[in-house]
């Protein structure tokens, strides 16, 4: 009897810290080859969360280009308080974010600058997690700036770069399914795998 009550205090203390995370996996294609992965990891804490993005990608052309992105946000009450965003490969850069009283600090490759934003909500590495059914804009960890987010019926929405390139990510049931990347050297298909 003893036993029964031990293991049910263990699963009732155990199962809000397995509720309380989530896991997705996606494969990266260019030219219909698969190049890399991205993993995503989201924990919750009460009101407050952290999301991790993993990107390892390796593209031979002429020569051989790798990317790898680490992404680490932290979230109180879904406001963001804290990003870092690190781009190690051919074109290292680092960017990190920290919200202030009114607005957010940014330095990217050294250079600071001030966001005027009093809160962010969504970043892009939440569109791995959730669909942005009410979002405007999406907060850019790695270029610090806002991205404005078009929906385009469908579960489809259309989130527009600086450069001028868009991108589209497609949801299934609320949670990405793929998502279409421009990139300079061509397109990129990010297709989940796992979660």
């Amino acid at each position: 009897m003893n036993k029964m009550i031990l293991l049910k205090t263990l699963f009732c203390f155990l199962l809000p810290l397995v509720a309380g995370a989530q896991s997705f996996k996606y494969e990266v294609l260019f030219n219909n080859k698969v190049v890399g992965d991205i993993k995503v990891n989201q924990r919750v804490n009460g009101t407050n969360r952290s999301v991790t993005l993993e990107s390892r990608v390796k593209i031979k052309l002429i020569a051989s280009i790798s990317v790898d992105t680490d992404i680490a946000n932290e979230y109180e009450g879904n406001v963001l308080v804290k990003a870092k965003a690190v781009r190690l490969g051919n074109d290292s850069k680092e960017t990190t974010t920290q919200k202030q009283a009114n607005d957010y600090k940014v330095v990217r490759q050294g250079k600071a600058a001030t966001l005027p934003e009093a809160k962010i909500i969504y970043a892009v590495t939440d569109l791995y997690i959730t669909e942005p059914k009410t979002a405007k804009f999406v907060y850019s960890e790695t270029l610090g700036k806002l991205l404005p987010v078009r929906p385009l019926g469908q579960e489809k929405y259309e989130i527009s770069m600086p450069d001028g390139k868009k991108n589209i990510y497609r949801y299934s049931g609320g949670k990405l399914a793929e998502a279409e990347v421009n990139h300079v050297i061509g397109k990129a298909i990010f297709r989940r795998v796992e979660g």
